[in-house]
């Protein structure tokens, strides 16, 4: 069974000229530096399948990407071997919290990134 992945966009300005998929493409991503930081660990540490690193959206209701959507990268490295459930959970459980903690008060979602040795780099927000 193929699961669709799917992500609510909205354009609330009516906005023609805004693409809000290609938008949300290129900009829900980590950081160059988050990547090459990410790939350096990788490379140093081969029982590592993934590096998690958080993304905070300062302002952003959770599940609706808008035009003007912040999209914010906070330090923090988690590397995980995501064939091993007690590596794993514990770094997303880091990365979201680091992603929360520099919300701070704020309105907004953390989300983090997954920099997979296989050069994907999902985004999940809770």
């Amino acid at each position: 069974m193929e699961i669709e992945m799917f992500a609510a966009v909205t354009n609330p300005a009516g906005r023609p000229d805004v693409d809000l998929d290609a938008d949300r493409i290129a900009r829900c991503q980590p950081s160059p530096e988050q990547v090459s930081i990410a790939r350096t660990i990788l490379r140093a540490n081969p029982q590592f399948t993934d590096v998690l690193v958080p993304i905070a959206f300062p302002g952003k209701k959770s599940g609706w990407w808008k035009a003007d959507t912040i999209v914010e990268h906070v330090n923090g490295f988690w590397p995980a071997d995501r064939r091993d459930p007690n590596s794993y959970g514990p770094a997303r459980e880091a990365a979201y919290r680091a992603a929360r903690t520099h919300l701070g008060d704020l309105p907004g979602a953390a989300a983090y990134a997954v920099i997979a040795r296989t050069g994907n780099s999902p985004v999940f927000e809770d």
